[in-house]
């Protein structure tokens, strides 16, 4: 258990705790390193406690593979540099805060397996910086957003399987000029394959039985 009121930390500190046996709750002095990889302790409970009176200089923030639970706190918008934002593998719930779409600096953001739910919104004209996002493994309901492929022109990696997505898939997806893996399997997507698909060079799409694709092209 990390002591509640160690010394201050600098703003320049990178907390590296990864790969222990570090119970509790995460204090808030935490908050104030620029890098805080805590992946694959025994954190417990929220997060609140790392949402920053002011303004956080963080800009990785790895919290996988722990046991915290809860809603989201919605203070993003007091994390101005965060590029990198890992909560894989925890119990968090709810929706996504609408101050998340304050994260522009935002390159990689993953939230596979936790119990996410509500529909699925993706701030596309604000997270125009991502690489990868991942939200796997939830319970995001909808529809994909009709302009993903308008705004999310950088990103290589969309994972959206097993939620309760649904409908057919948006045309602008087509325009993901630089996306390698598409995963959007079990969901409940219909209709066809647009044949724009074929243009996206390097691409792997899965999508398995519980998805009900006509595909034009066989």
């Amino acid at each position: 258990v990390l002591p509640d009121h160690p010394p201050t930390i600098g703003l320049s500190v990178e907390i590296d705790l990864s790969s222990n046996w570090i119970e509790g709750a995460i204090p808030s002095f935490l908050g104030n390193a620029t890098a805080l990889l805590l992946n694959d302790n025994r954190f417990s409970g929220s997060i609140a406690s790392l949402c920053p009176e002011f303004v956080s200089e963080v800009s990785a923030l790895d919290l996988s593979n722990n046991f915290l639970w809860g809603e989201l706190p919605d203070c993003w918008q007091g994390f101005p540099y965060l590029s990198l934002l890992h909560l894989d593998n925890n119990n968090f719930t709810g929706k996504l805060p609408p101050s998340m779409s304050a994260l522009s600096e935002l390159g990689y953001l993953s939230m596979h397996n936790n119990s996410f739910n509500g529909e699925l919104q993706i701030p596309t004209q604000n997270w125009t910086s991502l690489d990868v996002l991942d939200l796997a493994y939830n319970s995001f309901s909808g529809h994909i957003p009709a302009g993903i492929g308008s705004s999310l022109h950088g990103i290589k990696i969309l994972n959206l399987a097993n939620n309760k997505i649904f409908g057919k898939l948006p045309l602008s997806l087509c325009q993901l000029s630089e996306l390698h893996v598409l995963d959007l399997s079990y969901n409940q997507i219909w209709g066809t394959i647009p044949e724009c698909i074929c243009n996206l060079q390097g691409m792997t799409i899965s999508a398995h039985d519980q998805d009900e694709f006509f595909d034009p092209f066989f």
